[in-house]
């Protein structure tokens, strides 16, 4: 007899090379510096392209080679949690930049079927990559019996907390709560955050 889960939720955790970090941080900066970020106000969240570009196509426009490789993890993503990795593929890209205390709240990437971060230029203190349990209900009732908790472990914990370094990468479901916590270092942290859709042939 064992305890089972039966609804998990899968994530692929990948890195880049430092070479292939370091040319897609030199493009994020550019960008940056020739948009004039750093005369923004960033009101305490994220400056990002999301926004700018309804296109949502930054790697498109300045990083193919990033997107290529971030479409090779998502398509071994999709190999593992059961689902055709050739299948056709539409994504869309947006760079952030997280100047020191800024953040970005709780949301999730409704409507795309996965969605993925890459980190170009992080530090230890710029705020943590942290999913969020997403059954509402789930939380709610075991909130009131938090007191007989003996061990945290996959049955249990509500938050899943990553402190991701240069060339770390993340795959996820869309519809996964995440946020980022506020950058407390003196850096700052840019990173090219991705949605992916399945299209059907024809």
């Amino acid at each position: 007899m064992q305890v089972e889960n039966i609804f998990p939720t899968p994530i692929l955790k990948f890195n880049l090379s430092q070479d292939f970090c370091n040319k897609s941080l030199d493009i994020a900066k550019k960008y940056a510096n020739d948009n004039k970020w750093f005369e923004q106000n960033a009101y305490g969240s994220s400056i990002t392209t999301y926004h700018e570009d309804l296109s949502r196509n930054y790697c498109g426009k300045h990083d193919s080679d990033l997107a290529e490789n971030f479409i090779e993890y998502a398509r071994k993503y999709l190999g593992g949690i059961g689902y055709d990795p050739d299948c056709n593929l539409r994504a869309e890209s947006w760079l952030n930049l997280n100047l020191p205390n800024t953040h970005h709240s709780l949301h999730e990437h409704y409507g795309s079927f996965v969605s993925g971060v890459v980190w170009l230029q992080t530090s230890e203190t710029s705020g943590n990559f942290v999913f969020h349990e997403p059954i509402g209900v789930k939380t709610q009732n075991f909130t009131q019996y938090k007191f007989a908790e003996k061990i945290q472990n996959a049955f249990n914990f509500e938050t899943y907390s990553l402190n991701p370094t240069n060339g770390n990468g993340v795959i996820f479901p869309s519809w996964l709560p995440h946020q980022v916590q506020p950058n407390k270092s003196n850096d700052h942290r840019y990173s090219v955050a991705f949605n992916v859709w399945i299209e059907k042939d024809g």
